[in-house]
């Protein structure tokens, strides 16, 4: 029976693709939010997106995304934008967890859980969803992390930071006490980011502050502040020169008169305000845990915020790090969705050529489009509905 819903439910999300691809243009009837904005400044500015309602005939989009199914959760999908195809990549009673593509957008890492066993597995498979390594786990708790480079993973597990590299099969592992004061809250704050050499790492201190760490010095480089955040949300920048961080930006001396920024911190540990959105929208501007993703240029930042004036819906910001100006686009997700008791609200998702964004889109408090969006256009359309995206790879053969 599993196997046949699994079926039934794999045709009905690949007639699903192929109705929207063949979808003729339309007009833009998927609205952008229509709840006024503060006046453009030097620093914040607000375009929104024409967003159609179908795949415009002459859409572009290439590679293969990694999607998850709302309805069957623990089911991983690849999509291939060129040819149309997808495949499932669990395989009979399999439940996948944890999904992250490599920086080079050439491997897909996840774990897989046997049901008979209850065993859980180390799996990274390339962008046709071919299985290239498979390792079993020891038992106990562990989670999946991102990667830290194209050959390593960070897992956490035990010991609390491990590095495991799935190809060889060799880890190194950390205790939180190789970083200086670190925040010990294992409830929330399990996280150390490190750049691609594990030479640099960032985390979040006992005073409220998120640190950059040298690993080979054993020193605090530099420090932004956000007290209130039980882990930071940073992202290394594909070049590897400097850390992007939440941090916040006090208003004025009242308590409460803050909200968040961007900042960086170079490998030499110079603290650099990159957004004013704070002074922009006001108070309590919230840029959303999910995450910070990086262009593949390392010239852009895509992020999601929201803000009081603006109701209950986080919206679509994107910062030029050239420019240093952050752009709105009006591409909105409901903040009080059903499904974020499924899944988070992900971070949006570069393609591998830096030129499109693969978006979450929760209209409503039970449904989604999921949208790719070219900023330099303007324009969004929908690819799949009730879908999570989770990745984007490059194309296979």
């Amino acid at each position: 029976m599993e196997y046949k819903y699994r079926m039934r439910k794999l045709l009905s999300v690949i007639l699903a693709f192929v109705l929207l691809s063949a979808c003729a243009p339309s007009s833009t009837t998927l609205s952008p939010s229509a709840l006024a904005a503060p006046a453009d400044d030097a620093h914040v500015a607000t375009s929104c997106a024409s967003i159609y309602a179908a795949i415009p005939a002459d859409a572009r989009r290439s590679g293969s995304a990694v999607i998850d199914d709302y309805h069957a959760t623990g089911h991983l999908y690849l999509v291939n934008f060129d040819n149309g195809k997808q495949s499932a990549l669990a395989a009979g009673d399999e439940t996948l967890a944890d999904p992250s593509v490599s920086p080079n957008r050439k491997a897909l890492a996840y774990k897989v859980g046997d049901p008979k066993t209850n065993a859980w597995s180390v799996v990274v498979s390339d962008a046709q969803g071919t299985r290239q390594k498979s390792t079993p786990w020891q038992p106990g708790f562990f989670i999946m992390g991102n990667w830290v480079n194209d050959k390593q993973l960070l897992l956490t597990t035990n010991p609390p930071i491990t590095i495991f590299d799935p190809f060889d099969g060799t880890n190194q592992g950390f205790q939180y006490t190789d970083f200086p004061n670190y925040s010990q809250d294992t409830t929330s704050n399990r996280i150390v980011l490190f750049d691609a050499s594990l030479g640099w790492a960032v985390y979040r201190d006992n005073d409220g502050k998120v640190d950059l760490f040298d690993m080979a010095a054993k020193k605090v480089l530099g420090s932004v502040n956000n007290p209130l955040a039980p882990f930071p949300v940073a992202a290394w920048s594909p070049d590897g020169s400097r850390v992007a961080v939440v941090g916040k930006t006090m208003l004025g001396a009242t308590v409460g008169d803050t909200g968040d920024d961007l900042f960086s911190i170079s490998r030499e540990g110079q603290v650099t305000q990159l957004t004013h959105l704070t002074e922009h929208y006001g108070k309590l501007l919230t840029i959303n845990s999910s995450g910070l993703a990086w262009s593949p240029d390392s010239r852009y930042l895509a992020f999601w915020i929201i803000y009081p004036q603006h109701g209950t819906e986080w919206q679509l910001a994107i910062h030029d790090t050239l420019a240093q100006k952050t752009t709105a686009y009006c591409i909105v997700n409901n903040a009080n969705s059903q499904l974020g008791f499924i899944h988070p609200l992900p971070a949006p998702i570069w393609s591998p050529d830096g030129k499109q964004l693969m978006l979450e889109n929760r209209y409503d408090q039970v449904s989604n489009h999921v949208l790719i969006l070219d900023p330099a256009q303007k324009t969004a359309f929908p690819v799949f509905e009730n879908m999570y995206p989770v990745g984007w790879m490059v194309s296979g053969p």
